[in-house]
């Protein structure tokens, strides 16, 4: 299991930083459009390039997360008399990869909040997790407890029997750093302007998750809106 675990890891990784790479050369090819470009042109190339670094990152994660739950589902880990590997396996998963805060294997019907640990289990996690049990379309990141000690990222996939995909076993919970994605907007300069991904709640409440740039353009209308494939957030520019 432990070398299952290291090759999925290892590809998560890979996945990660092919991401990186390839923002980096979108990066070098928008150059002259960013430095010759109207003031519009440049903001539709800044936010295009923070699109494809945000949407690479959520893809590879969600893909691991999926990765782990098929692997969950061949071992058994969700069986009653599987603890002490289930622990085993969150753990070695989130050793290979820093920017995971915390991996959990919860069985179907998981419902006790945990708020001694870091980050904390929360109603809403759970939230996320019994939409996803019930058939329902839930978002492939999801920001949760933003502003507070435990603010963090969940990917999530449904581990299903292997005999009967119909039926749920359980779930991986990914929980990442909301750095993963602040890193990407810290390279926003001043002079490029001001970016900022936001998390739009049912509510229509607007959760600010990264920013970054020259804060003194935070008001007012943004030149460019664009939503973050497969989640409920939006990033402006």
């Amino acid at each position: 299991m432990a070398l299952s675990i290291q090759r999925i890891a290892s590809t998560s990784a890979t996945l990660v930083l092919l991401a990186v790479l390839c923002a980096a050369g979108a990066a070098y090819v928008l150059l002259n459009s960013l430095e010759s470009g109207t003031q519009q042109q440049r903001a539709e190339s800044g936010a295009h390039l923070l699109q494809v670094q945000v949407e690479a990152l959520v893809a590879s994660y969600k893909d691991s997360t999926r990765r782990l739950a098929a692997r969950a589902a061949e071992t058994g880990l969700l069986n009653d008399n599987k603890a002490v590997e289930r622990a085993a396996f969150a753990g070695q998963f989130a050793l290979a990869l820093p920017q995971v805060l915390k991996l959990r294997l919860l069985p179907a019907g998981a419902r006790d909040v945990d708020a001694s640990s870091v980050p904390e289990l929360s109603d809403v996690c759970l939230d996320l997790l019994d939409r996803s049990e019930k058939g329902q379309t839930i978002p492939d990141a999801e920001l949760h407890l933003s502003a507070t000690p435990s603010a963090h990222i969940d990917v999530s996939a449904l581990v299903t029997d292997p005999a009967d995909s119909k039926q749920v076993l359980g779930h991986v919970l990914l929980s990442l750093d909301p750095a993963t994605l602040r890193s990407a907007f810290a390279a926003v300069k001043p002079g490029d302007g001001y970016a900022e991904l936001r998390q739009v709640t049912p509510t229509g409440e607007a959760l600010v998750i990264a920013s970054g740039g020259d804060t003194n353009l935070k008001t007012g209308a943004a030149p460019v809106t664009r939503n973050i494939t497969g989640t409920s957030w939006q990033l402006t520019y």
